[in-house]
């Protein structure tokens, strides 16, 4: 069955511009718009049972970040942190306002009951994107980073 593209009926698209988004470059302003726990592919989690038999992969943290800074208020980055990389989870929770103390404490909170989206939704980092190397057409999150405060700025 096919799907309609034109459900408003507003004609064909010769009055439609062309799509002018661009792979984006740069560091960048961002927000924390939703964060998802996901299944690695089963090719990932077959490696990772060959390394560690009996165990199951912990999957992937899966983060949208809406940029802020203009002209890009409406552009969209993407990125999954694999729990079981622990450098690079470690990296994105500092960026998110976790402090050492927080993170080596058995005790605290986001070690004993985990990431929770609906607290992280909303808090302010920035981003540093990169096209990729196998599609330049499209960008892709090389780092995470805490916020510039007032103090940092020159």
């Amino acid at each position: 069955m096919a799907i309609p593209i034109n459900p408003e009926g507003n004609g064909d698209f010769s009055g439609v511009k062309d799509s002018d988004f661009e792979a984006l470059e740069g560091t960048f302003n961002a927000t924390v718009e939703a964060l998802e726990h996901r299944e690695v592919k089963p090719e990932t989690e077959a490696k990772y049972q060959m390394k560690n038999p009996g165990d199951k992969h912990p999957g992937l943290l899966h983060v949208t970040f809406a940029i802020t800074d203009e002209p890009y208020d409406r552009r969209k980055a993407w990125n999954n942190v694999a729990l079981n990389a622990r450098g690079m989870l470690k990296q994105f929770l500092k960026a998110l306002g976790y402090t050492d103390e927080d993170l080596n404490d058995p005790m605290s909170r986001i070690n004993s009951v985990g990431i929770e989206p609906e607290v992280e939704q909303g808090k302010a980092v920035r981003v540093r994107l990169a096209k990729r190397k196998d599609d330049e057409t499209q960008h892709e999150v090389k780092a995470v980073m805490p916020p510039l405060v007032t103090s940092d700025l020159p």
